[in-house]
């Protein structure tokens, strides 16, 4: 049944109780739209469901609204905690920073030395191998060509003695 048939099944049903109203309650009808409001929501059941629908709507939206106020309130709570967090973790950095710097000096400090020890273990090999050549201990190989291998390694540990100098900021 459609929406005008509908109404017009309503209507003829309150046409009854029109025709016994007396004039003066007619015209309070049409004078005041309470009172026409009134007469429909108690007469035209279709009028009664729809301001039970609007009832039940209101109800629903002020649950929805109460809930969504209270998971506001849990929201703002886990912001500041985070906030807290986050503050203690900024703290907590700060306080390790001075130990931060410290760990990296001595790790460039024990990079230095552990060049610096091999560099010294280096230059000990090579005077060893250039006392042996002036001794005449490593003729096996030339004379010659022992000499040219010391120079090539003296070379080399003075290219390693400026770098662990740049290492260290001094040239």
């Amino acid at each position: 049944m459609s929406l005008s048939s509908q109404s017009h099944v309503h209507a003829h049903k309150l046409e009854p109780i029109l025709r016994d109203m007396g004039a003066a309650e007619l015209r309070a009808l049409m004078e005041s739209e309470k009172n026409l409001s009134l007469f429909f929501e108690n007469n035209v059941k279709l009028v009664r469901e729809r301001g039970s629908l609007i009832d039940e709507v209101k109800v629903v939206n002020v649950n929805l609204a109460r809930s969504n106020i209270a998971e506001a309130e849990k929201l703002a709570l886990l912001e500041q905690e985070v906030a807290q967090v986050r503050a203690r973790v900024r703290g907590k950095q700060e306080s390790l920073k001075p130990q931060e710097k410290e760990i990296q000096a001595l790790q460039q400090r024990d990079t230095i030395d552990g060049v610096r020890e091999r560099l010294r273990a280096e230059i000990g090999d090579v005077e060893r191998a250039t006392r042996e050549i002036m001794d005449g201990e490593g003729q096996a190989e030339g004379w010659v060509g022992g000499l040219q291998g010391c120079l090539e390694a003296r070379e080399r540990l003075h290219l390693k003695q400026e770098l662990l100098e740049r290492m260290q900021g001094g040239k």
